[in-house]
């Protein structure tokens, strides 16, 4: 289920483009390029990228096992790196 979270949230970021909504961080009226941006970079790339770091650090185990690997340090490296783009993206 999980695994459909970016292709809902990039939807999600559409639909509130075109609703006119203000994403945040955004000030007053801006161009709908740049609240459509803004939006794909809230919901799109940083809640989505931050939901990677929580299962390749939290659920380390776990997700090693789904794809086949042993838990090891690359993992947590790709974990945390996500973490810090995630959070640049939101």
């Amino acid at each position: 289920m999980i695994a459909f979270a970016p292709p809902i949230l990039f939807v999600v970021a559409w639909v509130c483009a075109l609703l006119g909504w203000s994403a945040p961080g955004m000030e007053g009226s801006s161009p709908f390029d740049e609240n459509a941006l803004r939006w794909m970079l809230f919901l799109g790339m940083g809640w989505t990228i931050l939901g990677g770091a929580v299962t390749y650090t939290i659920f380390a185990k776990g997700t090693a096992k789904t794809i086949g690997w042993k838990t090891n340090g690359f993992q947590y490296e790709v974990g945390f790196s996500s973490f810090g783009i995630g959070l640049a993206g939101i």
